[in-house]
């Protein structure tokens, strides 16, 4: 506190003396202050401080672009203060999105385009990485693409690495076709100021070829970044490279070049806290000895793999090729029953994946973009139309001038009320999709867990049955697998949002009927209604909540105890009717 006190008593006095520290970025246009901007604020270094500093700084330069009048110095104030929303250490997404929003639409206002462009991109990142909004993430990645297209590398000197993200973006989506197309156009492109940039670029196509199993190709790029990053002296980049072309090896089955490629990698990695890559080094690894036949070493390698997954931000990819590994190691050892159980885990890690890429919201977000286009092309030759039927019968008489323009205006109506009829018929065919889709996918994960319920009781079952049979290892290890089967039946809170916005799909605007009439309910309540409105047995509500079936009866006895309902069939009948 008393830190704190002190520092902001030192700014106070020294305000005066720094005022003049930010008048070299007044009046300029952005291509002339963007390295400045972006050595001062757009770095680790400002975004890891403390933010009484750091608003203090930016109140001082607020307060030169408004006695100097300058708008556009004062907006870029507004985005360092967003910026340090999303990446500083005063995280806060939802005041992040509500600001850039603004900022984006008063940049569309005042038609600022390199302002346009950027606040796009800053919400494409936000929604496509933090939020996993794909749709919007991509719908606005594209908006930034439209604008700066044509933009001249010397009035947008970042659009190199605007670019390579929307490529890195695409790539990071699975579509490797149209991140090929952005990264090679980033390529192309005016270089950036930033050295470890065209690494990236480099290392990502790299990455494209190898999943294309172009294996030549992939070398060539992989062992051009390498170099690159020893050029730099940049060890963690030459460790990624390195882990890569191991990688590139392995899955040629050369196996005896690939070990210390990975090995580097692990190591490099896991020294730059990049554990993504020191996890998926150390899996293949992983995988290698077991075809070895080494499984000393193959546990070795797994458990440090388990160490390491908590701090990963892609658990799901990396349990896609840890649980299947994980399974053959099983069987290996002639444990069916883990096996089985690891199998079945790798599936539905799989599902998830699958949904989770699902190329739907990208061609949404493009045919909107499409959409748009086509529309301000439209709007355009129609402008020009009336312009030039303007002049060209400024000389008739104004009867014959009062009939063209009733003409005219007749046939924008008619073409505006064709274009609303098919903007209805083509929202109405997208609802539809999106329904069927969401009552299937209710459908499947409701059939999915009650699948997963007869798993446990026939396992349960057969337990029951040998328990006096078995050795003791072998019951303990089967009951051991077992309850891992039901926690994986478990709604998690996550999966429980997931779940209550498909429902919510299916049974449109249920759970807001629902608020209305019955305000006292709690979010325990919500589920169990939720829940039973699907028709579920206590059993399969117990499974998803991971509670006991009895927990389930004192749900709905102190539900109908709240809402002062004498009997089960009453309160089925009232779920029924809202």
């Amino acid at each position: 506190m008393v830190a704190r006190i002190f520092l902001f008593v030192f700014l106070l006095l020294s305000g005066f003396a720094s005022q003049a520290q930010y008048q070299h970025l007044v009046h300029k246009t952005y291509a002339q202050r963007y390295l400045a901007l972006e050595k001062a604020f757009y770095n680790s270094r400002y975004l890891g401080r403390d933010s009484v500093y750091l608003f203090w700084e930016l109140e001082k330069l607020q307060e030169t672009a408004l006695q100097a009048d300058d708008e556009e110095l004062q907006l870029e104030s507004q985005m360092l203060r967003c910026e340090y929303y999303l990446f500083g250490k005063l995280i806060n997404h939802r005041l992040f999105e509500t600001r850039m929003l603004a900022l984006r639409a008063l940049a569309d206002q005042k038609n600022i385009r390199y302002l346009q462009i950027r606040t796009r991109q800053k919400l494409a990142y936000f929604y496509f990485s933090a939020q996993h909004k794909y749709g919007l993430g991509f719908e606005n990645y594209l908006q930034s693409y439209q604008f700066m297209k044509n933009m001249p590398e010397k009035e947008l000197p970042d659009k190199q690495e605007m670019i390579a993200n929307i490529g890195t973006a695409y790539y990071k989506f699975g579509d490797n076709i149209n991140a090929r197309k952005f990264l090679t156009e980033a390529f192309q492109t005016a270089p950036s100021y930033k050295k470890r940039l065209p690494i990236h670029l480099t290392n990502t196509l790299g990455l494209i070829y190898r999943e294309e199993h172009k294996f030549d190709s992939a070398a060539f790029y992989l062992w051009k970044t390498y170099r690159m990053a020893e050029k730099l002296n940049d060890s963690t980049w030459m460790g990624i490279a390195a882990g890569n072309i191991g990688i590139n090896f392995y899955l040629q089955k050369k196996y005896d070049e690939a070990i210390p490629l990975l090995k580097i990698d692990v190591r490099e990695s896991i020294k730059a806290h990049e554990f993504d890559n020191a996890v998926t080094s150390l899996i293949i690894l992983s995988k290698i000895s077991l075809q070895k036949n080494n499984l000393p070493e193959t546990q070795a390698q797994i458990r440090q793999v388990k160490k390491m997954l908590p701090e990963t931000t892609d658990l799901y990819k990396h349990l896609r090729e840890l649980y299947p590994l994980l399974a053959s190691l099983s069987a290996t050892k002639g444990d069916s029953g883990r096996a089985y159980l690891y199998a079945d885990s790798a599936h539905f890690v799989k599902d998830s994946l699958h949904a989770r890429r699902s190329s739907m919201m990208t061609t949404m977000a493009e045919r909107k973009i499409e959409l748009e286009k086509h529309r301000a092309e439209m709007q355009r030759l129609e402008a020009e139309d009336a312009l030039q039927a303007t002049l060209r019968n400024s000389l008739i008489m104004g009867i014959f001038l009062l009939l063209i323009i009733a003409a005219l205006i007749i046939n924008r109506q008619r073409i505006l009320h064709r274009q609303k009829e098919q903007k209805l018929q083509s929202e109405k065919e997208v609802i539809e999709s999106e329904l069927e889709m969401a009552t299937r996918q209710l459908s499947d994960f409701t059939n999915h867990i009650r699948e997963k319920n007869k798993l446990i009781e026939q396992f349960s079952a057969e337990i029951e049955k040998h328990k006096h049979l078995a050795d003791a290892p072998e019951l303990e290890a089967s009951k051991e697998a077992r309850d891992k089967l039901l926690q994986a039946t478990i709604l998690t809170d996550d999966q429980w949002e997931e779940f209550r916005h498909v429902f919510d799909k299916v049974h449109g605007g249920y759970l807001l009927r629902l608020r209305e009439k019955l305000p006292v309910l709690s979010p325990a309540d919500t589920r169990y209604i939720v829940l039973s409105k699907l028709n579920l047995t206590s059993k399969e509500m117990a499974s998803m909540l991971g509670v006991r079936p009895d927990a389930i009866r004192l749900y709905r006895h102190r539900l109908r105890k709240k809402l002062s309902i004498t009997d089960d069939k009453t309160l089925e009948q009232l779920i029924k009717s809202i």
